[in-house]
């Protein structure tokens, strides 16, 4: 899409990144607020915002169009994950929250084996527009499927902590440094895979698989 309209691969590399940009700052804050709040109203929410953003994707005709989509699928998406975990936090105690966690990830990692490999099906089936609107409608009926949901209310008896305060703590901070380095090599990896699978004149569907 963003070949389509004119970038240069150091553009692409910008849009990818447009995406964390938002995660970062939405993220961090977004815990705290769905403290204060409560999870199921963030949790629909973002996946709402989610689902407009995407569809964004689909209509975008301009760089800039893109752009504004791109750091709004990153806030929804923080706020979507953030609020999320939260919530696995007040469902269960400490003793099966890495069990209850690993599912969700497993269920995150099956998709996104998935997702791709549907997507470039989607792509070659019906054209730029149809894999976005696939995943709007898929945002919006998690959305619809949420406002369903009956969620506890977040505890109160928990001490709000400074983030540079758990940052201090080393295990969160060896975490962070590594999920950090590793997120970067694969998001490098990202842009410049899809041009150099291009450039091989590989179909959408089998660089989807790939």
């Amino acid at each position: 899409l963003t070949r389509k309209l004119g970038a240069s691969p150091t553009m692409m590399g910008l849009l990818f990144a447009s995406f964390g940009v938002t995660v970062v700052c939405v993220a961090i804050p977004m815990g705290a607020v769905s403290d204060r709040v409560g999870r199921k109203g963030p949790l629909v929410g973002g996946l709402v915002a989610l689902s407009i953003a995407t569809a964004m994707f689909a209509y975008a005709e301009t760089l800039p169009a893109l752009f504004a989509a791109r750091l709004a699928q990153g806030a929804a998406d923080a706020v979507t994950w953030v609020v999320g975990f939260a919530l696995l936090a007040d469902l269960y105690d400490p003793a099966e929250r890495g069990k209850a966690s690993g599912i969700v990830m497993a269920g995150a990692s099956s998709a996104f084996v998935i997702g791709p490999t549907l997507g470039g099906w989607l792509y070659e089936l019906g054209g730029l527009r149809l894999p976005f609107l696939a995943v709007a409608v898929l945002s919006a009926a998690a959305a619809v499927f949420g406002t369903f949901l009956r969620l506890p209310d977040p505890p109160t008896n928990r001490e709000p902590v400074p983030i540079l305060a758990v940052l201090r703590v080393p295990a969160v901070r060896d975490c962070a440094l590594a999920v950090t380095l590793a997120a970067a090599t694969m998001s490098m990896l990202e842009p410049v895979l899809a041009l150099h699978l291009q450039l091989l004149e590989i179909n959408p569907a089998r660089i989807g698989l790939v």
